[in-house]
């Protein structure tokens, strides 16, 4: 008594089943039991996960030793102390990955990569418009060299001639180089130009001036849309935006570039702005300037007229 029965009972169509199926069977208690779930959020299984964790972290080690310390000896070997004391420093340092640069230089194929400065987003796209030039005389149009030889003209014609497009990309042209010429030199930023005596007064593409991006405060050089910008050293590059491709660990590589470095001198001019300040309570601000006026101390008198 008290242990329960169990009654097997095996399902009429048995003999009948086929293959693939299963024996239906039944096992019937008379005592039944019920199984509930626990419900558990995901928070509270991280949580749980994350307690396993710190509990391994922190006992892992302190029974590991223990575990040595009951196995090693009161006394050990000068060269087990030697060996425990480079073990204790060396162990920390761990294993890393480093890059080291190919003993051998090998070709790469370069690609335009864009920039996401202002210097980019700011810039005036191209289309067809052509390199042009005005050249005048006394206000008045004149006919630009190796264009013309008409004194007389009523319009202008502003394209550059194909002479001086060999003139000055004659030293670039002919071999795969860096350095820019005259003609990689071109405005950020253009607008269109009328007027009824240049182009028969069709539109003209002129370069327009806007401050974009304050680079002075910089120390260092950075490479910009179409620029390499060394504010350390005050010069400026002129480069294609352009990286080698497929090298997702980075290269190095040189290259010869065209460098604008100004040359900024201070020159006296033997000339002197002389005026006289004066404070006092007649005028709004406290101070009044008189008596302005400008001194020539040689550089009028004493001017180089002869023509260099």
């Amino acid at each position: 008594e008290g242990l329960p029965t169990l009654t097997h009972r095996a399902s009429s169509r048995g003999r009948d089943r086929k293959a693939g199926e299963f024996l239906l069977v039944d096992f019937i208690g008379s005592q039944q039991s019920s199984f509930r779930m626990v419900d558990l959020t995901i928070g509270q299984v991280a949580a749980i996960i994350a307690f396993c964790i710190v509990i391994a972290r922190a006992w892992c080690p302190t029974i590991g030793t223990f575990i040595l310390a009951g196995q090693l000896r009161d006394r050990e070997t000068a060269a087990t102390c030697f060996l425990i004391a480079i073990v204790g420093v060396v162990t920390p340092l761990g294993l890393y990955e480093s890059n080291e640069l190919r003993s051998k230089a090998v070709k790469a194929d370069f690609e335009y990569m864009r920039d996401s400065s202002t210097f980019y987003t700011s810039m005036t796209m191209r289309d067809d418009k052509p390199f042009t030039r005005v050249c005048s005389l006394d206000g008045c149009y004149v006919p630009c060299p190796y264009t013309s030889d008409v004194t007389v003209i009523e319009t202008d014609d502003p394209a550059v001639p194909d002479i001086l497009r060999e003139i000055y990309t004659s030293g670039t042209r002919y071999e795969r180089t860096t350095i820019s010429n005259y003609f990689d030199i071109e405005w950020r930023q253009t607008t269109t130009q009328y007027d009824r005596q240049l182009n028969n007064g069709t539109p003209v593409a002129s370069g327009i001036y806007r401050r974009l991006e304050t680079i002075s405060l910089l120390d260092d050089a950075r490479a910009v849309e179409g620029l390499v910008v060394d504010a350390r050293e005050g010069r400026i590059g002129f480069r294609n935006h352009t990286i080698p491709s497929g090298y997702p660990l980075g290269v190095t590589w040189t290259e010869d570039l065209l460098f604008w470095e100004p040359d900024v001198e201070c020159v006296d001019t033997n000339t002197t702005f002389d005026f006289e300040i004066t404070t006092g309570s007649q005028t709004d601000a406290g101070v009044s300037v008189s008596k302005l006026r400008l001194t020539d101390r040689g550089g009028f008198v004493n001017i180089n007229t002869t023509a260099p």
